[in-house]
């Protein structure tokens, strides 16, 4: 009965240490992530990432597998098109040529930003970006995972400034044909400027009004 009790006791030691070297393992990890991730990727900037295996790093492939989803496969189609891994601040980020999937986009771009440790891709379809990003640790009263904003190199922000722009001409475009045509109700000789413009398109508007504020934009 001795040998027994005493034969458990050592299995039981031995589980719980098992136990707790995995859990301080994982913690390690975790820490380690940003300083692992940052190890493999600064050696590599300035040359073709593909060819020297980057998406095929585990603790890389996994996470893009995650976020991206059913959109892995392509978005790796893609970003093999790359020829360099390029450094801007504390992101880390290569951009297509070309597109083998375009059906998919026309471009795509992967971001790895070292402050934050959180990977993001940018897909471009019809000049019109797709943002697809991790979630984030948010320090709270509880922890929890939440939508973060990607920052990104100047290259894709451009991108992002003239959609928002586009966008905004397009609504403002919306409303002045709307109210053109309310205004033509009344029709007047104070109304004639108003109506030659409520005979465009709300394209050829919006079109006029991005060129105007791209203009204002490259000004500044």
């Amino acid at each position: 009965m001795f040998k027994k009790n005493s034969r458990f006791k050592k299995v039981f030691l031995l589980v719980l240490m098992s136990a707790l070297l995995t859990a301080c393992l994982g913690g390690l990890v975790a820490r380690a992530g940003t300083g692992i991730i940052l190890a493999i990727l600064k050696p590599m900037v300035g040359l073709d990432p593909n060819s020297n295996g980057l998406f095929q790093q585990p603790i890389i492939k996994d996470r893009m597998q995650a976020f991206l989803g059913d959109k892995y496969v392509p978005v790796m189609q893609l970003l093999k098109t790359a020829d360099d891994l390029q450094e801007e601040g504390p992101l880390f980020y290569v951009v297509s040529r070309y597109t083998p999937v375009p059906q998919l986009a026309e471009k795509a771009g992967f971001v790895w930003n070292s402050d934050t440790n959180q990977m993001a891709v940018m897909l471009i379809t019809g000049g019109s970006p797709t943002v697809i990003a991790e979630r984030m640790l948010v320090k709270q009263a509880n922890d929890k995972m939440a939508e973060a904003v990607p920052q990104w190199p100047t290259e894709f922000q451009i991108i992002l400034d003239q959609d928002a722009l586009k966008k905004k001409a397009v609504e403002t475009a919306a409303n002045a044909a709307v109210n053109s045509a309310t205004n033509a109700l009344g029709v007047n000789s104070a109304l004639i400027p108003t109506l030659h413009e409520a005979q465009k398109t709300p394209k050829q508007i919006a079109e006029e009004q991005l060129e105007e504020a791209l203009k204002a934009e490259q000004q500044h």
